[in-house]
C-alpha cells in the first residue's frame, strides 16, 4: 500500500498573506499559560498554613487579600488569552458574508463531516478483499462546524468555523484564518482554490442520519466482488455518496473535507468562489 499525506502545510509553515499583527496576537494568546490555577493553589496552601495559627486574624487576612488577587488574575488571564477583533463590513463584501453565514447553518446541521488526513491506495488481492473492494482507504477525523470562533478570538460577527483537535479554518470577511494548535496563519481569498465533486465512500462507521446511501458491499469480498465465505462474521456495509471538498492555496494550504450531504458541500464551494474581489 502506498500512503499519501493529505494535510499540506500547517500554520507554522504556511506563508501568511495578510497583515501579521493579528496572527502574532492570536499565536501569543494561544500559547499563554493561565496564572489563575497557580494563584488558587498558592492561596489554598497559604490559607491552610495560616489556619494552623492560633491567631484568628491570620487566615482572614490571607483570604481578604487573596480573593481579590484571584479576581485580578482571572481578568489578567482573560485579557492575555483573548484577541478582540471588530469588523465594520459594508458593500458587496458585507452582502456576500451575510449570505455565507446564513447558508453556513446548513453546514453546521450536517449529520457528518470529516477531514481526510491521509489516503492509501489498496494494492494486491488481499488488500482488495479486506477493504470491501475499495480502491483507496482513508484516514479521517470528524469535524466540528460552528458559527462561533475558538475562545481565543473575540469578535462581534458570526464566523463560519471548521475545527478538530485544535486545528481550524475560520472564514472571516477579509481572509481565512488557519490554526494549527498554538500557531496561526492565513490565506487571502484571492489565493484560495476550492473544488467540489461527489464521491462514493465505503462507510466503516454508522452512516450519518442525513447521508445518501447508494449501494452496499461486504466487509470482506472475494475476487469477484461477492462475499468471502471464509469469514463467519461478514456484514454488509453501506456505500455513501458524500460531497468531497478540496481547499488549497499556492502557499501550502491543503484541506480535504467529506460532507454527508453533497448539495451542501457544493453550495459551500460555490459560496466561497463567489466572494467579490
Amino acid at each position: 500500500m502506498d500512503a499519501g499525506d493529505e494535510t499540506g502545510f500547517d500554520a507554522t509553515q504556511l506563508v501568511p498573506t495578510g497583515p501579521g499583527a493579528l496572527l502574532d496576537q492570536l499565536s501569543a494568546a494561544s500559547r499563554y499559560k493561565a496564572l489563575l490555577p497557580w494563584g488558587a493553589v498558592a492561596l489554598v496552601l497559604t490559607a491552610g498554613v495560616a489556619a494552623t495559627s492560633k491567631l484568628l486574624w491570620m487566615p482572614i487576612t490571607v483570604l481578604a487579600a487573596g480573593v481579590p488577587g484571584l479576581v485580578w488574575l482571572w481578568w489578567w488571564d482573560r485579557r492575555n488569552r483573548t484577541v478582540a477583533v471588530a469588523y465594520d463590513v459594508t458593500g458587496p463584501i458585507a452582502d456576500w458574508f451575510s449570505e455565507l453565514t446564513d447558508g453556513y447553518r446548513a453546514v453546521v446541521a450536517l449529520g457528518g463531516a470529516w477531514r481526510v488526513e491521509a489516503s492509501v491506495s489498496v494494492a494486491g488481492t488481499y488488500g482488495y478483499k479486506v477493504s470491501g473492494g475499495a480502491e483507496t482507504q482513508i484516514s479521517r477525523k470528524a469535524l466540528t462546524r460552528s458559527l462561533k470562533p475558538p475562545r481565543v478570538l473575540a469578535t462581534d460577527i458570526a464566523v463560519p468555523t471548521i475545527s478538530y483537535d485544535r486545528r481550524a479554518l475560520l472564514f472571516l470577511p477579509d481572509r481565512v484564518l488557519v490554526r494549527s494548535a498554538d500557531s496561526w496563519s492565513d490565506v487571502d481569498y484571492r489565493h484560495l482554490h476550492v473544488e467540489c465533486h461527489r464521491k462514493w465512500v465505503i462507510e466503516p462507521e454508522p452512516p450519518p442520519r442525513d447521508g445518501i446511501q447508494v449501494d452496499t458491499t461486504w466487509q470482506f469480498v472475494n475476487v469477484r466482488g461477492g462475499p468471502d465465505r471464509r469469514y463467519r462474521h461478514n456484514p454488509l456495509v453501506p456505500i455513501m455518496e458524500y460531497g468531497h471538498l478540496t481547499l488549497t492555496s499556492p502557499h501550502g494550504l491543503h484541506w480535504i473535507i467529506d460532507c454527508s450531504r453533497p448539495e451542501v458541500a457544493e453550495w459551500f464551494a460555490a459560496a466561497l468562489a463567489r466572494r467579490p474581489s
